[in-house]
């Protein structure tokens, strides 16, 4: 007997350079696939940089019916964020 999947999740994780945040905007409505998102600094704040997987700057989760969906749900969301970073 095979297992049957009836969600997808994923996970995208922001890698962020260093510097300063300067700006933070979301370009439209988060769509229905993604389930969570966070990015871990305000505007204002000194970003260390990421290095490694202690130190990203966020992330997205998203969770379909599709894997495909649930994928192409993060990569359009991923682009309607917009941020500035200030390099020191």
């Amino acid at each position: 007997m095979q297992p049957q999947h009836t969600k997808f999740s994923q996970v995208k994780f922001f890698m962020l350079e260093e510097g300063r945040l300067s700006a933070l905007e979301l370009r439209s409505s988060v769509p229905e696939p993604v389930v969570e998102w966070k990015i871990a600094y305000q505007v204002g704040e000194h970003i260390p940089g990421s290095r490694d997987s202690f130190t990203r700057g966020g992330y997205i989760i998203a969770s379909s019916d599709s894997k495909t969906l649930a994928a192409k749900a993060i990569d359009d969301f991923y682009h309607r964020i917009v941020w500035k970073i200030d390099k020191i």
